[in-house]
């Protein structure tokens, strides 16, 4: 199991906000990522021209730093959103599936239909709109969210830190617990 960031966001500049859209996305089950607004931004395909030696597209080029998302995220990791579902939250989901592109997908924007963030892969929500500032999330962590520039990219370093913050939200999901001796047993 590996650890990813997902950086989804894309439209603030243009004075969009899809934060909502994409985590009741994540809450229903998509890991979405964004730079996927046409057809030819399918993953699959730029794969593909990339494997036939064909020439890519604007579009496609802008895309195409999305491929670990299609070439490198596997069943069973675990994909981190920062800002999701707001500026200073977290969520993370377990992938559950391969990786799909749906033509038809479009987020709402102030009444107007937004074409993006069609790729996705099947997910379940682990943790959801967790502070970074918070209790759960450890300074290693909160680091290494908030670090790079990056679509997507792989945890390499600090993975038994973010283990141990998944850890400590299943604690805290359990019956009659204790929150508070929680934090103190975690050293929060």
């Amino acid at each position: 199991m590996a650890h990813y960031v997902i950086r989804a966001i894309r439209y603030p500049e243009q004075g969009g906000d899809p934060h909502e859209a994409i985590f009741a996305e994540l809450m229903d089950g998509y890991a979405r990522l964004g730079w996927s607004s046409t057809d030819e931004q399918d993953l699959r395909e730029i794969r593909d021209a990339e494997t036939d030696e064909r020439a890519l597209s604007a579009d496609q080029k802008d895309a195409k730093r999305g491929l670990p998302f299609l070439r490198e995220v596997q069943v069973r990791d675990v994909l981190w959103y920062p800002h999701i579902p707001e500026r200073n939250r977290v969520t993370a989901v377990r992938v559950t599936g391969n990786y799909g592109y749906d033509a038809g997908f479009e987020w709402v924007n102030q009444g107007t239909p937004m074409p993006d963030f069609r790729s996705f892969r099947p997910c379940k929500p682990l943790a959801w709109d967790l502070s970074m500032d918070g209790p759960i999330i450890d300074g290693t962590v909160r680091e290494r969210l908030l670090a790079g520039r990056h679509r997507i990219s792989k945890v390499r370093e600090s993975v038994t830190a973010f283990n141990r913050c998944l850890d400590v939200v299943a604690i805290m999901r359990l019956p009659n617990l204790d929150e508070a001796a929680v934090r103190r047993g975690f050293g929060r």
